[in-house]
């Protein structure tokens, strides 16, 4: 955003490593792409960088949760910008029985979550060399949390970009932070963590300058999820988004939030033909972009050309 020079970039499923050797696979080889990005704007080559898709990322096709996933299957995709072009914006309801298309009657749902709280399944806060770091299964997580189920999925889903949920809360102490995941469930039980988020309330206007919650007030703040890329599956899976408190030090405070009359849940980038819900409703909501799968040959398929 905000450039206006050629810029490109390549978004893989690995961690964080140089990509021709990094895990999870499939590597690229990264020394022939930035060879090929040197040549053309030092050595005035012209190798055809410039007309490359400005982003070619990994669509990652849904996985059962493990600590150390040696490859990843998916596909790549190329679009002009990150979260524009073949993306469309789907907004969901959190009700008190779950996600819906539209805002329910309107509840206080209370959370207080165990300190132990993903410590055994959240996975290193950044995924770093070659180690078993990713996340492993949610589900105990999830028992220790406030949940919000989809309905069975009618097509395969591409979620693209930085899902976000709006929250109406209110907190009993002036420091609270707050745990959102977005989760993958599947028939047997097992929870893969697609991308989540952990917030500090008292930057609910300014990472800059927090303040701090006057208790039993009832703010609203907006809370983008990690960007990712995942193929949701409807004929097994289905979607579940979860909110749990993040203490930290303080072992007592509690997070009240109001669902129902709460707006949709925004997975910023559910590439689908869906149809944006612009009503505006009191309470919490969120937000998917991406695209249903029989659409997303609207978007260009791309195959890496250096792999090795």
């Amino acid at each position: 955003k905000g450039l206006r020079t050629t810029r490109k970039a390549i978004i893989g499923p690995w961690a964080h490593k140089y990509p021709h050797f990094a895990v999870p696979e499939p590597r690229i080889g990264f020394l022939q792409e930035a060879l090929r990005w040197w040549d053309q704007w030092l050595q005035n080559v012209p190798t055809g960088v410039a007309r490359d898709p400005d982003y070619r990322y990994y669509v990652m096709e849904a996985y059962k949760p493990g600590t150390f996933p040696e490859r990843i299957d998916g596909r790549w995709l190329g679009d002009s910008f990150w979260g524009f072009g073949h993306v469309d914006t789907k907004k969901w309801s959190l009700n008190a029985n779950g996600i819906g298309p539209t805002p329910g009657e309107e509840k206080a749902l209370t959370v207080s979550s165990k300190q132990t709280t993903g410590v055994e399944s959240g996975g290193e806060y950044c995924v770093i060399w070659l180690g078993p770091e990713f996340p492993g299964d949610q589900a105990k997580d999830d028992a220790q949390s406030i949940t919000f189920d989809t309905p069975a999925l009618v097509t395969d889903i591409d979620i693209v970009g930085q899902p976000a949920v709006e929250l109406d809360f209110s907190v009993d102490k002036p420091v609270a932070s707050v745990a959102v995941r977005l989760n993958d469930v599947w028939p047997g039980g097992e929870v893969s963590r697609i991308t989540y988020h952990l917030q500090n309330l008292c930057m609910r206007d300014s990472r800059e300058t927090p303040t701090r919650l006057e208790p039993g007030k009832r703010y609203r703040m907006k809370i983008k999820l990690d960007d990712i890329a995942w193929h949701e599956l409807c004929d097994r899976n289905f979607l579940r988004s979860t909110i749990a408190d993040d203490r930290g030090g303080d072992r007592d405070h509690r997070l009240e939030f109001g669902c129902g009359g709460i707006g949709p849940i925004l997975l910023d980038q559910l590439q689908a033909n869906a149809h944006d819900n612009h009503q505006r409703h009191h309470g919490s909501r969120a937000r998917i972009a991406g695209r249903e799968r029989d659409d997303c040959q609207q978007g260009q398929e791309h195959d890496q050309r250096v792999e090795q």
